[in-house]
């Protein structure tokens, strides 16, 4: 019997035994499994579709390309994308899950593309164990990773894989940069003056250190970054490190080129270097006379303003500028989990909030075509939001302090939800939002974390 002539439920049976990844080269070579893809294959090519929109990890495509599963992941993007236009999110709470850790605050959170792994850095602030941890009298950092979908309210929700670094005399801050090479879930952490790499292997949920990169002077309350390859920072001189070669460049630059507090770096490539003007709200775009940024073994600081030039400023004509003295506060910014996918960063500005989104491959990008502002009260409890995403119909979604939603939507007023949270120091949370995934929450201390679902809050199956 040909395989064109077999009847619909043996195709079906055939497609169950087969993984996501499958599914586009099967249409291609069958022409009867190819007239199934606008109905029993559909959910399925929707999925596909978000893998590549949310840069997604390779653990997806081992779903079954048909079945609840897939339908379940194809559905909750927009259920989420309802629940922040609708409002229903405001007359919900996040609900509190316990976890079997106690003892320590959080510094940071981070969800990875997908929304199915949390990780989080903790360190203990117990006084008596903080004083026994001679000589630095600093915590230790505890890196875990948890699994959103694993979430039950009748048990404890226990982390999946953990690491630890010891105490040093260097400053603690907690920050945790995600990045996915080779579908490998890869975090990067600032410890004991090195740069480490740590792998997440989730088919065995293990944890481990790759390997690290010694640096020096690198501050982490300001611009520290990743972009591409490269890991950059501002302070006293631009520093850069291309995380793969192990080599850095060191510079200094005139106030004409950064102007302290009012300039940020958003991203770095191996031809440009775009900054925000936030004082004159522009857009700055610069390419060096140097290749590649002149990496070299040593540390040498060198003077990089002559060897830049300007290729593009634009204006943030819509909004009005900054006055003297007026409180501007740090940039959320979406710094790529792969090359190549795009930056998205939200700033705030007098009466505005701006999204501005633009292709990691800065030799191409219109920097004309890649910000919005959207009308943001000058209330003295709304802050720069310290997260934000983007929705399956192209919304954001930002979360500022304590825990209000925004919705950000093109030519429309700012959707502003305000969920309960009932926490005292709600300022010191650590928030996260992941549209795929359809979750939203936050954490403040490592004994419980705090989350809204949206499969939960539509009984999504």
């Amino acid at each position: 019997m040909h395989i064109l002539d077999l009847p619909e439920d043996v195709l079906l049976e055939i497609i169950r035994r087969l993984q996501l990844a499958d599914v586009p080269a099967l249409v291609q070579a069958c022409r009867a499994f190819a007239s199934l893809r606008s109905t029993h294959l559909k959910s399925a090519f929707d999925v596909l579709r978000l893998v590549i929109l949310y840069d997604l990890g390779s653990e997806i495509l081992d779903i079954p390309p048909i079945g609840a599963e897939v339908r379940k992941k194809a559905a909750i993007p927009y259920k989420f994308e309802e629940a922040m236009v609708s409002g229903l999110l405001a007359q919900d709470s996040l609900q509190r899950y316990e976890t079997t850790v106690t003892g320590e605050s959080v510094y940071s959170a981070c969800l990875f593309p997908g929304g199915h792994w949390l990780v989080t850095a903790s360190g203990n602030d117990d006084p008596d164990e903080l004083e026994a941890s001679l000589p630095f009298h600093l915590p230790s950092m505890k890196y875990r990773v948890w699994d959103l979908e694993s979430v039950d309210e009748g048990l404890p929700l226990s982390p999946v894989a953990c690491i630890a670094m010891p105490p040093d005399e260097s400053e603690i801050s907690g920050e945790i940069w995600l990045r996915k090479d080779d579908d490998q879930y890869r975090i990067w952490i600032y410890a004991q003056h090195r740069l480490r790499e740590l792998v997440f292997d989730h088919c065995d949920n293990s944890l481990y250190e790759r390997r690290s990169i010694e640096v020096s002077g690198l501050d982490l309350n300001y611009n520290i970054g990743f972009h591409g390859n490269y890991v950059f920072d501002y302070l006293e001189n631009f520093q850069i490190v291309d995380r793969e070669t192990n080599l850095k460049a060191s510079f200094w630059l005139r106030p004409e080129v950064m102007d302290g507090w009012l300039r940020w770096f958003l991203a770095i490539e191996d031809d440009g270097l775009i900054i925000l003007d936030s004082e004159n709200r522009d857009v700055l775009h610069y390419r060096p006379n140097i290749p590649r940024w002149g990496f070299h073994e040593n540390d040498s600081s060198q003077d990089l303003s002559p060897q830049l030039k300007i290729l593009e400023a634009i204006p943030i004509t819509e909004i009005p500028p900054l006055k003297k003295g007026e409180i501007h506060q740090t940039p959320s910014v979406n710094r790529p989990s792969s090359i190549g996918k795009p930056l998205t960063t939200l700033v705030r500005f007098p009466g505005h909030l701006v999204f501005l989104e633009f292709s990691s491959d800065l030799s191409v990008m219109d920097l004309g075509r890649t910000f919005t502002a959207h009308p943001f009260p000058d209330r003295p409890e709304e802050t720069t939001p310290r997260v934000h995403a983007k929705t399956i119909s192209g919304h954001v979604v930002a979360i500022s302090k304590p825990f209000d939603v925004h919705v950000l939507r093109a030519g429309e007023d700012v959707i502003t939800l305000r969920v309960h949270y009932d926490l005292e120091d709600a300022d010191s949370t650590a928030a996260f939002v992941c549209p795929f995934g359809g979750v939203i929450g936050a954490t403040h201390r490592m004994d419980e974390i705090r989350l809204w679902r949206a499969d939960l809050a539509y009984g999504v199956v």
